[in-house]
């Protein structure tokens, strides 16, 4: 859809397949939660056009304890918990936190809880914002430990995908200090890696409870979690699943091919070798699969 585009505010997303309109047909209640201003990023009215059937925002948190950036994450885990309790229906819970969000400037965690690591290389400016950032991660961390034993106990299955949309804005800054004179390319990808996990308090489709790596783009992340626990696959989840095995990861700076080497997205590779051009051809593939997609019948625009 293009480079800086918003898409909650720029275009109408009723007709967009979400895995909340497709789980909803499969009979789950759907929840979206953020503690903070519902006009956050459009998402009152992008979340139902997404096929979410109820948005709790900064209201439900009232008096709520609040760390760094705003309500603690397991406020809004002690949340998703109460609405758990609330049904037995199967349900869909969307929670973005924002107990970590930036800034991280010294002083906006308590001083007992700041870490002091100091790696070579960087400023003491950049070190200091650091510190703040992995505190929160700590406080993250022990909030995550108490939810998921509070997951065990509970007496329906969950699968629980965690992830984070971006790093730190301190990111750029520590690559920069930290990894001066390197490639550009590869420079510029170490900002588009974040960590994520998918839990369950069950074996899921008979998979046993063993920790695999697996490295993905965000953008496959749904096909995959659907395929995991067994669930339909939609057309397009099959298509994304397939397209993966000659492009396995793409981001808005590039795309890998099946050899795990990483291509510039502005440059013309089309002329490379039979792997970079099997890989340009997907790439082509992809884009026209999700423009029709999004705007089919010239709606959402």
């Amino acid at each position: 859809i293009g480079e800086d585009k918003i898409p909650y505010s720029l275009y109408n997303l009723t007709d967009v397949d979400s895995l909340t309109k497709q789980l909803s047909k499969q009979g789950y209640k759907t929840l979206a939660m953020h503690p903070n201003l519902p006009d956050n990023w459009n998402r009152q009215t992008a979340y139902k056009r997404l096929g979410f059937s109820k948005f709790l925002d900064i209201d439900a948190f009232k008096n709520c304890p609040t760390y760094h950036s705003g309500v603690t994450d397991g406020s809004t885990y002690n949340k998703i918990l109460e609405e758990l309790k609330k049904t037995d229906k199967p349900m869909t819970i969307h929670d973005v936190t924002m107990q970590n969000h930036g800034g991280y400037d010294p002083g906006t965690v308590p001083d007992e809880d700041l870490t002091h690591y100091a790696p070579a290389g960087l400023d003491d400016s950049v070190t200091a914002q650091m510190n703040v950032y992995l505190t929160t991660i700590n406080k993250a961390d022990e909030d995550l430990g108490v939810f998921l034993s509070e997951l065990r106990q509970l007496n329906r299955p969950v699968v629980l995908v965690f992830f984070g949309d971006h790093q730190p804005s301190i990111s750029s800054a520590m690559n920069d200090q930290l990894n001066p004179g390197e490639d550009s390319f590869i420079h510029a990808q170490r900002l588009y890696n974040s960590n994520y996990f998918v839990w369950a308090n069950y074996d899921v489709a008979g998979n046993a409870q063993t920790s695999q790596k697996d490295n993905l783009s965000t953008n496959y992340l749904g096909s995959t979690l659907m395929q995991m626990i067994g669930a339909p696959l939609t057309k397009y989840q099959k298509a994304t699943l397939s397209l993966r095995n000659a492009l396995p990861a793409v981001n808005s700076t590039g795309y890998e091919d099946r050899s795990l080497r990483w291509y510039l997205s502005s440059a013309d590779n089309s002329k490379g070798d039979s792997d970079a051009k099997a890989t340009v051809t997907t790439r082509n593939d992809y884009l026209r699969m999700q423009y029709y997609e999004m705007f089919r019948d010239g709606k959402n625009v």
